[in-house]
């Protein structure tokens, strides 16, 4: 292997880590956001306010999608850089 290779890698796995890192501390933000808005919607639901909690139910269903969308291309990029750097048989 040659030591531009190895920088490259070193560059991509840094990269990656710190990607991972950022996803961390968003999904810790979004549980708790999602424990406030099933504290909500509980609630709602005992309001009988049916249209709160569509409401929040979309909402939701929304921010899972986008991060579902943000975090599938991460893992596939994460997938490639590792069969990547995977030993040749």
């Amino acid at each position: 292997m040659s030591l531009e290779f190895l920088e490259i890698l070193e560059t991509r796995v840094r990269e990656a880590a710190e990607k991972v890192e950022e996803l961390a501390s968003e999904n810790a933000r979004l549980r708790k956001e999602n424990e406030k808005l099933e504290r909500d919607r509980s609630a709602a639901r005992g309001e009988k306010a049916d249209k709160s909690v569509e409401k929040i139910e979309k909402a939701w269903a929304k921010e899972r999608d986008e991060i579902r969308k943000r975090v599938e291309p991460l893992v596939q990029r994460l997938t490639g850089l590792l069969a990547d750097t995977s030993p040749a048989d």
